[in-house]
């Protein structure tokens, strides 16, 4: 049987790390770019939120390697596209500063 008319099945936890890495790359340049700390309860949130960002900023990249590693490297994966966003981020906030 042919495997050429196969699909490729996006999991809905590719979906949310794709998700995810959006969020945290939008919380990171948002957070280098604005004075948080101009309002006291937008610090507050500022402050309470960076932790998980950070984390997820280390985290993302290392799960979407494992994850792409194995799924043999697909370009219309989802890993790749949340791994490339997370590069890009730190990048920009590196040139940024």
């Amino acid at each position: 049987m042919s495997t050429a008319g196969k699909t490729f099945h996006h999991t809905r936890t590719s979906t949310t790390v794709l998700l995810a890495s959006i969020v945290v790359s939008i919380g990171w340049i948002i957070g280098q770019t604005i004075n948080v700390y101009r309002y006291a309860w937008v610090g507050a949130v500022f402050e309470i939120l960076w932790i998980p960002m950070l984390v997820g900023l280390v985290g993302i990249p290392i799960f979407s390697i494992y994850h792409l590693l194995t799924e043999k490297f697909s370009f219309r994966s989802r890993y790749l596209y949340a791994l490339l966003i997370i590069v890009l981020t730190v990048t920009l906030i590196a040139i940024i500063r």
